[in-house]
């Protein structure tokens, strides 16, 4: 009962962490998305992927949480890209 209770608040948490920053996020992008955004994602990601190499956990819910942010560190990817080519005309 107690893990289901703490699985439930991060959950919450979670959902409204997102409800209530989530478009402030996505005008944030759209509008002036720049290098110190960047930073601030990389920052808040980096420590987390590197404790999978520090300190590898046997938790499985852990490492599936590693892998799902392996995969939103992916997404940073594709946020720099567009910054640092050249912005020219499409094909």
């Amino acid at each position: 009962m107690k893990r289901t209770f703490g699985v439930a608040a991060v959950v919450v948490a979670y959902l409204i962490g997102l409800n209530l920053f989530w478009q402030r996020a996505q005008l944030r992008v759209w509008n002036s998305f720049g290098w110190p955004d960047i930073a601030v994602m990389v920052a808040l990601i980096a420590p987390f992927l590197a404790t999978r190499w520090m300190r590898p956990s046997s938790v499985k819910a852990t490492r599936i949480a590693w892998w799902l942010a392996a995969i939103m560190a992916a997404d940073i990817v594709f946020f720099v890209v567009p910054k640092i080519l050249p912005s020219g005309g499409g094909h």
